[in-house]
C-alpha cells in the first residue's frame, strides 16, 4: 500500500505544472508556478518561465506540489 505522498510522486510526468516547497522558493504566492521539463528517477528539471528569463531547477519528487 503506498502513501499519499508516494501516490503525488507517482502522477507527475513531464509537463506538469507544480510549486516547489523548500525553504525560500516560491515564498510570494503571485509568484508563478514551475514546469516538469524532464524526470531521472527521483530527481525532476523544473523550470519557471517569467518574460524571456527562465529559472531552472533539479529537485526530489518529494519536494514538488502538483496544481
Amino acid at each position: 500500500m503506498k502513501t499519499s505522498k508516494e501516490q503525488l510522486t507517482d502522477e507527475l510526468k513531464v509537463g506538469d505544472w507544480v510549486r516547489v516547497v523548500m525553504v525560500g522558493i516560491n515564498n510570494d504566492k503571485n509568484e508563478p508556478p514551475y514546469q516538469i521539463e524532464s524526470i531521472d528517477g527521483d530527481d525532476c528539471h523544473v523550470v519557471q518561465t517569467e518574460g524571456s528569463y527562465k529559472h531552472r531547477m533539479e529537485v526530489k519528487k518529494g519536494k514538488l506540489k502538483k496544481l
